[in-house]
């Protein structure tokens, strides 16, 4: 199988992240665990790197030269990242093969002619055409998120926007990655499926896209699964990815992955204390990604009658250091609650968390938690 992508260095300033992936060197990684044939076209600036990464993952490598470094930087994982890039645009990769993942690149581009081709855009600056550079599949499907998708259509809505893409690329299937909300698939023969998410306890969200394209495009363009069994074996991969923070995925787990399934969000609650830039900071972030994935927020900076509150609740408690007050409240209350502090360690010390709170220490984390704990 082969992958072209980038090879792009990534880095979170909380948690602190530092490492050589992009999306072509994660995918390559991740189908390195389940079979021996695969190699990565990909541009570098530095043999050393790449060739370290050639070795940890026993993956062959083909290197095409690029001017100067690329990396992407966040303040924390679901942040908009500043890319560092040259602006300089490269000679096109030309790949051929049986089965061939691309992805989009920021400093070239990749022709493909391939019997199978799983198409992955990585962009919505651009439409999603696949044989617009010259690409050429016998059989083609593309996997994309509901920004590039909108931004490749003029549809108003889901369904509509895949067919109208489908169409326009000839593709046997559109694959439509939803975040928290799974994804849709759509076949050539008009059939639809809506593919869940499923629950993690830790969200490790940068990689989640590539992880998903990668096992869909074994799966599909590999083993020759239908589309929808590929899509639900790639995400319930990404949960993996998701909980092991790496691309040693258990695959152990895949049986026991609770799917989530739900067709809206409730209104959640967040208490947080709004005093201090930092505090505010906190809290409007937190606001404005739940409003990304379509949940409304009420906020509340008194902890007082907090055992009243029926919706879902979201604690900062990282704004709070009244741990006492808050526990007592929280004990009351049967809602589902989650709790996000780094300190978490500190909370309900001597007897255990009840059943309805989950204490989370990472922010990426807990934002899905709490999407999670509003699904119905």
């Amino acid at each position: 199988m082969e992958i072209v992508g980038g090879f792009y260095r990534e880095m979170s300033l909380v948690p602190e992240i530092d490492q050589m992936f992009g999306s072509g060197g994660r995918a390559a990684a991740t189908l390195s665990e389940i079979t021996s044939d695969v190699i990565l076209h990909t541009y570098t600036d530095n043999d050393s790197d790449i060739a370290e990464f050639e070795k940890k993952y026993a993956i062959k490598v083909k290197k095409y030269r690029r001017d100067d470094p690329i990396s992407f930087s966040y303040f924390h994982p679901l942040s908009t990242p500043h890319i560092s890039k040259s602006e300089n645009f490269q000679p096109s990769i030309k790949v051929s093969g049986e089965v061939v993942l691309r992805f989009g690149l920021i400093e070239g581009d990749a022709v493909v002619d391939a019997n199978r081709v799983v198409f992955d855009p990585q962009t919505w600056k651009q439409k999603a055409i696949y044989s617009i550079n010259g690409s050429k599949a016998n059989n083609l499907v593309i996997v994309l998120n509901e920004l590039e998708l909108a931004h490749s259509t003029s549809a108003n809505n889901l369904i509509a926007q895949a067919q109208e893409l489908l169409e326009l690329n000839k593709a046997e299937a559109i694959v439509v990655k939803r975040g928290v909300k799974g994804c849709i698939v759509l076949e050539k023969n008009g059939n639809n499926f809506s593919i869940p998410s499923y629950l993690s306890n830790k969200v490790t969200k940068i990689g989640t896209g590539d992880v998903f394209s990668a096992i869909f495009a074994f799966y599909w363009g590999v083993k020759k699964e239908r589309p929808s069994l590929s899509a639900e074996l790639a995400s319930k991969s990404v949960a993996c990815f998701c909980e092991s923070g790496g691309v040693d995925l258990d695959y152990q787990k895949i049986d026991k992955l609770i799917p989530i399934n739900f067709e809206s969000f409730q209104p959640v609650t967040i208490f947080a204390d709004q005093t201090g830039l930092g505090k505010r900071y906190i809290l409007e972030e937190a606001k404005y990604l739940l409003l990304q994935f379509g949940i409304t927020a009420q906020v509340e900076d008194s902890l007082d009658n907090l055992a009243n509150y029926k919706n879902p609740i979201f604690i900062l408690g990282e704004t709070f250091r009244n741990l006492i007050a808050i526990e007592n409240q929280l004990k009351k209350n049967k809602s589902k609650i989650v709790v996000f502090d780094a300190s978490c360690d500190d909370w309900f010390t001597g007897y255990s968390t009840p059943e309805n709170i989950t204490l989370v220490q990472d922010f990426s984390s807990a934002i899905y938690q709490i999407a999670w704990a509003s699904a119905q």
